[in-house]
């Protein structure tokens, strides 16, 4: 699409709302009409695409993204009664916030060495044990399967996790794997623990001297 300042896709971050608003909704000249089927993502930004509502929806992001307050789309789909059956994917941002917590996770013990010498980030957390990783995948599971039991026909079904990714994701589980340069056997993220500092130094942790000499 070419003419009047509209060369690209991208960089996205450079265009105006209602430009974008115009691309979703097809509300183009015919010779700029890209044909694809965008119409319900252009439902999903706003109510009617004119003015402050087009504005106010603008700005959304994944369905349960812990690092957002709102989930806009979802929310203005939800709006719809065509969209309630979409209400279980509300669940998934306490799912994906209970995963960042320090006993979901575990945490490299004393001084971790690099390539390099001692890494900068040291006590880092890293992955999910393997029961968070079991209730993670039963949860997620569970919102899908709610939705799609109360799916309309003719409606597209949730499909977040198919056969194939769930095999794969308890394959690697019951295979006990871990990301590179874990074993599974580095203490919780909640666990009391001495910092280690880049220079060598240690930090003592108040709450493991206190259980020390409890």
């Amino acid at each position: 699409m070419q003419g009047d300042g509209i060369a690209t896709l991208a960089p996205i971050l450079h265009w105006r709302t209602c430009l974008v608003w115009d691309w979703l909704s097809g509300n183009l000249a015919a010779e700029w009409r890209h044909g694809y089927p965008t119409g319900l993502v252009a439902e999903a930004y706003g109510l009617d695409g004119e003015g402050s509502e087009a504005e106010k929806g603008a700005r959304t992001g994944c369905n349960g993204c812990p690092l957002a307050t709102v989930d806009t789309a979802l929310d203005g789909l939800l709006r719809r009664d065509r969209w309630a059956y979409l209400a279980p994917l509300k669940r998934l941002r306490p799912v994906f916030r209970r995963l960042r917590e320090p006993d979901m996770r575990l945490r490299k013990p004393g001084r971790e060495e690099g390539a390099n010498g001692t890494v900068r980030y040291t006590n880092r957390m890293g992955p999910l044990t393997m029961d968070a990783r079991r209730w993670a995948l039963a949860e997620v599971l569970g919102i899908q399967s709610e939705c799609n039991a109360a799916v309309s026909p003719g409606d597209p079904r949730v499909d977040m996790l198919d056969a194939e990714e769930v095999g794969r994701i308890e394959g690697l589980i019951a295979a006990n794997t871990w990301p590179r340069g874990w074993d599974g056997d580095e203490p919780l993220g909640d666990e009391p623990f001495e910092r280690v500092h880049a220079d060598g130094s240690i930090q003592k942790s108040l709450l493991g001297v206190a259980l020390e000499d409890s």
